[in-house]
């Protein structure tokens, strides 16, 4: 099976294929030790937690960048990003029972449904462990 090292790469290539198994499993272990930012409200001198950004469908944002959406309106509450490995946001969905989508806004946008997420959590949290292990330094 041919090695995705990065999220962006596993999800050029859902572009490509689709969603396929293997398309399916190299996301999800190229988002293991990933640092993925959640977009969330609050400001950063809050002493409150940020609360997760969520869609029309109740799904939580993310990216592989902090990028902030460009429309923002006046009313619109302070916008960041919470930085957090790929594994612990898969946990995050999972715990919300609720679904992602992935570089929101940009080319490579996808919607990850609440069922598929607990199956990127398999290989997600194998590579994660395999990350542990091994300091950070996994071959690719």
């Amino acid at each position: 099976m041919t090695t995705i090292t990065t999220v962006r790469a596993a999800l050029r290539a859902i572009v490509t294929t689709g969603w396929t198994p293997r398309s399916l499993y190299q996301l999800g272990a190229a988002m293991g030790p990933a640092t993925l930012y959640l977009l969330c409200t609050g400001s950063a001198d809050n002493d409150n937690e940020p609360t997760p950004v969520r869609d029309g469908q109740g799904r939580l944002l993310a990216s592989t960048t902090p990028r902030l959406p460009v429309a923002r309106g006046e009313d619109r509450p302070q916008l960041r990003h919470t930085e957090l490995t790929g594994a612990a946001l898969l946990r995050l969905a999972v715990g919300a029972d609720c679904g992602l989508v992935l570089e929101p806004g940009c080319s490579l946008e996808r919607t990850v449904t609440a069922r598929t997420v607990l199956s990127l959590q398999v290989a997600a949290g194998h590579t994660e462990s395999l990350a542990a292990a091994t300091g950070g330094r996994l071959a690719s």
